[in-house]
């Protein structure tokens, strides 16, 4: 828990409207809604303005303004609620620390500090406090999860057992931070590791600045089995370069052995972290060596991936001015017997390759300097450092491991050069011969014929390309830069296609390496936006058939008309390779159509993905596409289609066997097909997972047959993977449509209705009924949202984990369709409700047209729960709540046990009278229904002292300045 996180402005939102302001104080638990106090805030006519939500103060002195009286009060009237309090965090001058009952000019905290006790504490955060009250709060704080302790000063210093000792309770807590405001360590060292540690069972992340002899005894006492952060800064430590407790703190923790390190120097301090552990140390010191290897120390055992990074330098001298000292790199490099892959960065690379590599011959041999190393990566310096990338990468094959580098910078010929470097060197070495070096290396150098220089009659010696890397590894290469060029979002792919070409222009074996793995790697021919005009034949046929995608979206920018008649001919000359062409996605226009139509008429047999979208569709200039339109594409897999008039798409579904997702937006007249046609060609569609039908307002009602949806059927159109069923148009066409289709497997359902006054919901119940995820939802929930009704299952105010299904049905309305009451609509939901257990009815807004009392018919609800045969807990609230209660009072007695027969818990909303209510729980109590009536409590604030006990209280945060 972070306080800078603290309450977003969701206050902007309520006064965009009034069905905004209902829906976000409805869901003021789900939004986390939190009163904000700050300087400048107008609190105090806040607190009684806005609804009872939890509290944040949030006070931090500017330093160029100076605090006002108001601010004192305004602090004093939020603290005043305690029982609301959430956060508190003050960092201000010492006169308004008096006002709270602090009085000392830079005071410690008082000995009563929050009453001595707070229960409900959940994150204290303190900033230059003395600590003698802390150990009041603490044993009482049993729910506290983050205690933040900043700029401790000297004078208040704990000894690490003492500290145990106060946090020995705390088995809550996730995140600790100690943090010293001077160099200097206040206590004693310790000997010995007690044999019994204090377990913190939930701590997950551990910050400490100070002494390093601090941490190492603090750690040898206790154990945090989930710890996933360790983050540490030492002061110009030079102690001990040893820290066992420390090493042996980071194995003990549920993160064991931590797979990778970083090293990284940015001026005179080196960070040293473990990335699986989350582990981080910053060591202030003058001298790299030294401090690197203390940082090699803490990892040597633990790490199997190594990053060496450095941002710049110590006093002037670059990474590469160190190089000379060969002991300073190799004091980093030997206790690392466990790295299996090394990564190296341009700025370290040239002074590691001459400083370790080049003179640690007198020192160490090859088999001593990181035993089990496998991969290295040297990232390319610049190119003035171009000789040290090749004594680096010659590294990579003394040590015969797989060396990776930024390849399309590397011409083969620095390869080349690079190899014969160190075999040159080892051999002068009169360590081993040449021969014996490349038999261990496994590899084989055949040197270029001596030749005639024609333009000078000299000699020049030239060598042959060598095998630097195993096929394997280059394709492993080759793949992230592919994946790193495509990403996948809910609309499609959004693709960048990558740059395959550049590796086929290195040399001969990675172009026929490429080619030949053409389908691992994804390749294709791109025509887009900004590529190179019009693929010329003799061009295309110069590649190898590969895939082509067509990627003409709308562009985000306003091309100019050359520019636009250039795309058009690049996607008609595309267009005449129909066998090869993998996607398309295209903006279409009637230039495009007239130019291409009848190359669209032919069939795309490896065509997969296809995105289509055109202008408005109310304008009779848009493209339609004609009959015949793809031919056949019986390997399509994704279909999406935005204002494209296409009549004739169920004749193309035909052919789609392998269809896995539909979604069809912006339907317009011109574009209509009917249910049955629909339907019948979604019976073909046996891999369809997500379907998607978007009219646009009363389309689909215009040509709706009106006995087609009451004839009976014989059979239905079974779609056994669809999963999503998105649906936004009349409800007849839905109802014809659904009631020829079945969808076992449906997990979620999201329909929108236009016209309430004409909707019918009987073969949606009986769709519903037919899948095994939605047939049996337990809880629902009806909400009314000014002018629209939404009806959802598990709606919850709270942050719970959705479920898996899902089911919502929403109708709109204009104010024609405000003459419908909702009791009638209602009525014609009852069928989708019967065997619902749970029902919550809310309304989001202070009045509505549909729920005014005065024209409500008290009849009409009586038979809405009547139908309710399953619902055993009731929640209405907001303008249900009038309404249900004039219904209740006119209930005869002998329809007691009919209404709401199953029902047991009836939670009401605010109401006026609770009269109607109780007479219904009499009634029922005597017809040997019983049932419980839970009323909604309303928070009264206490004036209590900021001194006094505050059991709510869930953050604090106090600092002092000045």
């Amino acid at each position: 828990m972070d306080l800078r996180d603290h309450s977003w402005t969701w206050n902007i939102l309520v006064h965009v409207c009034r069905r905004w302001r209902a829906i976000v104080f409805a869901s003021s638990r789900h939004l986390d809604l939190r009163l904000l106090c700050k300087r400048g805030t107008p609190v105090r006519h806040a607190l009684d303005y806005w609804l009872p939500l939890p509290i944040i103060i949030d006070y931090r002195e500017d330093g160029c303004v100076s605090q006002t009286p108001q601010d004192g009060d305004d602090i004093v009237a939020a603290l005043s609620r305690h029982d609301r309090m959430s956060r508190v965090q003050i960092l201000a001058a010492a006169s308004l620390l008096e006002k709270l009952s602090t009085p000392e000019t830079v005071p410690p905290l008082p000995g009563k500090f929050l009453g001595g006790s707070a229960p409900r504490l959940q994150s204290l955060t303190l900033s230059g406090f003395p600590l003698p009250a802390l150990p009041s709060v603490l044993p009482s704080a049993t729910d506290l999860v983050s205690l933040r302790l900043f700029h401790i000063p000297d004078t208040s210093c704990v000894k690490p057992d003492v500290m145990v000792t106060w946090l020995s309770a705390l088995t809550r807590l996730e995140w600790l931070v100690i943090s010293f405001s001077l160099a200097t360590l206040s206590g004693e060292r310790r000997g010995p590791p007690p044999l019994t540690r204090v377990v913190l069972p939930a701590l997950t992340r551990l910050n400490f600045r100070g002494d390093g002899e601090y941490l190492n005894d603090f750690v040898s006492q206790i154990d945090t089995p989930l710890l996933d952060h360790l983050g540490a800064t030492f002061f110009n430590w030079y102690g001990g370069l040893e820290l066992p407790h420390l090493s042996d703190f980071i194995l003990r923790t549920g993160g064991g052995n931590p797979s990778e390190a970083t090293i990284h120097s940015i001026g005179s301090t080196v960070f040293v972290t473990l990335y699986q552990l989350g582990a981080e140390a910053a060591i202030f010191a003058d001298n790299f060596g030294w401090a690197s290897r203390v940082g090699s120390l803490l990892l040597a055992r633990l790490a199997e991936r190594l990053y060496i990074d450095a941002d710049y330098v110590w006093h002037g001298h670059t990474m590469e001015g160190n190089e000379n000292s060969p002991d300073l790199w190799l004091n980093v490099l030997l206790p690392f017997k466990s790295v299996v892959n090394l990564y190296v960065s341009h700025s370290v690379a040239p002074g590691l390759a001459k400083g370790a590599w080049l003179k640690m011959w007198p020192y160490v041999s090859v088999e001593e300097l990181l035993p089990a190393l496998r991969m290295i990566r040297f990232e390319t310096p610049r190119k003035k450092t171009s000789v040290k990338r090749f004594l680096a990468v010659g590294f990579a094959f003394v040590h015969n491991i797989a060396m990776v580098e930024r390849w399309p910078q590397l011409s083969p010929r620095d390869i080349v050069t690079a190899v014969n470097v160190p075999v040159r060197i080892l051999s002068g070495a009169g360590r081993t011969s040449r021969d014996e070096v490349m038999r261990k290396l496994g590899r084989t150098v055949t040197l270029f014929r001596r030749s005639r220089n024609r333009r000078n009659g000299g000699e020049i010696e030239q060598h042959a390309k060598i095998d630097t890397l195993p096929d394997e590894i280059l394709l492993e290469i080759f793949d992230c830069f592919r994946l790193a060029a495509a990403t996948v979002s809910s609309a499609g792919p959004t693709w960048s296609p990558w740059e395959w070409h550049r590796f086929v222009h290195v040399c001969r074996r990675w172009r026929f390496l490429v080619f030949a793995s053409s389908h691992r790697l994804d390749l294709r021919l791109v025509y887009t936006f900004k590529r190179p005009a019009r693929v010329r034949k003799k061009a295309l046929d110069g590649w190898p058939t590969l895939p082509i995608a067509i990627w003409y979206p709308r562009p985000s920018v306003v091309r100019g008309r050359s520019e636009y008649l250039e795309d058009v001919n690049n996607t008609s000359f595309a267009l005449r390779h129909p066998d090869r062409i993998r996607e398309i996605n295209l903006f279409l226009t009637k230039t495009l159509m007239s130019k291409s139509s009848a190359l669209f008429l032919t069939s795309f047999p490896a065509l997969e993905y296809l995105r289509l979208e055109s202008e408005n569709t109310m304008k009779a200039s848009t493209a339609v596409l004609p009959l015949g339109f793809l031919g056949s594409t019986p390997r399509l897999r994704d279909i999406h289609l935005k204002q494209v008039p296409f009549s004739a798409l169920p004749l193309l579904l035909l052919s789609t066997r392998n269809l896995v997702s539909l979604r069809l937006d912006d339907i317009s007249s011109r574009g209509y097909f009917t249910p049955e046609a629909l339907s019948i060609s979604l019976s073909v569609t046996t891999q369809l997972k997500s379907l998607c039908i978007h009219f646009l307002p009363f389309v689909s009602s215009v040509f709706r047959d009106p006995g087609s949806a009451g004839c009976p059927l014989r059979a239905y159109a079974v779609l056994p993977a669809l999963s999503e069923f998105h649906f936004r148009g009349d409800s007849a066409y839905l109802e014809d449509l659904i009631s020829r289709i079945d969808a076992p497997v449906m997990e979620s359902l999201n329909i929108t209705f236009f016209k309430p006054s004409a909707f019918d919901t009987l073969q949606l119940s009986q769709f519903i009924s037919r899948t095994k995820s939605l047939a049996s939802l337990p809880r629902m929930s009806i909400l009314l949202l000014g002018d629209e009704i939404l009806v959802v299952d598990q709606f919850q105010l709270s942050q719970s984990t959705p479920s898996a299904s899902h089911f919502q049905l929403q109708i709109t309305c204009d104010e024609l369709d405000l003459q419908v009451t909702l009791p009638n609509i209602l009525a014609r939901l009852s069928g989708l409700l019967s065997g619902v257990q749970q029902l919550d009815m809310k309304s989001f807004l202070p009045w509505s047209a549909w729920l005014d009392p005065d024209e409500m018919d008290s009849a009409l609800w009586l038979d809405f729960f009547r139908n309710l045969k399953s619902v055993t807990r009731l929640e209405v609230a907001g303008m249900f709540v009038p309404s249900i209660e004039s219904a209740l009072e006119q209930l005869p007695e002998e329809m007691v046990r009919r209404v709401l027969p199953a029902l047991h818990d009836f939670h009401v909303g605010k109401c006026q009278s609770p009269g109607p209510f109780e007479k219904f729980a009499d009634a029922r109590q005597l017809s040997d229904r019983p049932l419980t009536i839970h009323y909604a409590a309303s928070l009264s604030p206490l004036n209590t002292l900021p001194n006094e006990s505050h059991n709510d209280l869930s953050v604090v945060s106090l600092g002092v300045v000045g």
